[in-house]
């Protein structure tokens, strides 16, 4: 099979956890599958959530990205090193008078911290085969020529999204039931996991529950993923995800 392969990096970004809304808020960890469905949509100019017509005035209300998008499979695979995805915290003051109540009193100052996360890099990976030909057309096309319609960003319009070094590579399906893969993948495809490192210092396992899509009256549904570089082992049955194996090593499509 036939996968866009790409890299996306940023100097920071922050996925608001949507479950959230205070002066004290905090990101995913790693890009969001309905995140990456939106930095597509920028790349090829489609309909988001800026000109997706959420004002009363306005009837259409649609995100024309997720709609395209939406039997795309994705691969997300977290590129680490010495000092990335590491935790920033960012102070910034709200001054307008507009956004904080306290004692009655309107217009008070409001303080705003914020996770960031701080030099981030990702492998992409999509299967586009159930995407309609005219923007998969137009999708290899800007990708390749590193081209966007809109300025893609890693959460929010400060934290600019790098989207470069496309190439079309092969994947094999893996026949193999216990391998280490090199992407996120469901939790509910694992088994197990196998330690192969000695080192307890060398493992990193990781999961989190983070948005998949949307729905059309902009409600979020959520999937569970886990992140290892130890040996995984699948489920006999009810497989969620697609798993191909490349040069790279065995990753996730879901």
């Amino acid at each position: 099979m036939k996968l866009y392969k790409f890299k996306i990096s940023g100097k920071t970004s922050v996925f608001k956890r949507s479950d959230q809304n205070g002066s004290n808020t905090y990101s995913y960890t790693f890009m969001t599958q309905q995140s990456l469905k939106g930095i597509l949509g920028a790349i090829i100019g489609l309909k988001g959530y800026d000109n997706s017509g959420l004002s009363p005035l306005i009837m259409d209300q649609s995100l024309e990205f997720n709609e395209v998008f939406k039997d795309l499979k994705i691969s997300i695979v977290p590129v680490f090193n010495e000092d990335n995805f590491m935790y920033y915290y960012n102070t910034r003051t709200n001054a307008t008078g507009l956004a904080n109540k306290k004692d009655g009193k309107v217009g008070v100052s409001l303080l705003l911290r914020e996770q960031w996360i701080v030099n981030v890099e990702y492998m992409v990976y999509l299967d586009v085969s159930l995407i309609e030909e005219t923007y998969r057309e137009k999708l290899e096309h800007n990708l390749k020529n590193e081209e966007a319609e809109f300025v893609p960003y890693l959460g929010r319009r400060e934290h600019f999204a790098k989207v470069y070094d496309f190439e079309l590579v092969d994947g094999i399906k893996e026949e193999e039931k216990s391998f280490v893969c090199i992407s996120t993948l469901p939790r509910a495809d694992v088994n197990g996991v196998e330690q192969i490192s000695k080192d307890s210092d060398d493992i990193i396992a990781f999961s989190e529950i983070s948005p998949s899509s949307i729905t059309s009256d902009f409600y979020h549904t959520f999937k569970e993923f886990v992140y290892t570089n130890q040996k995984v082992e699948l489920n006999e049955t009810d497989v969620e995800g697609q798993y191909y194996r490349l040069n790279e090593g065995t990753l996730c499509l879901y």
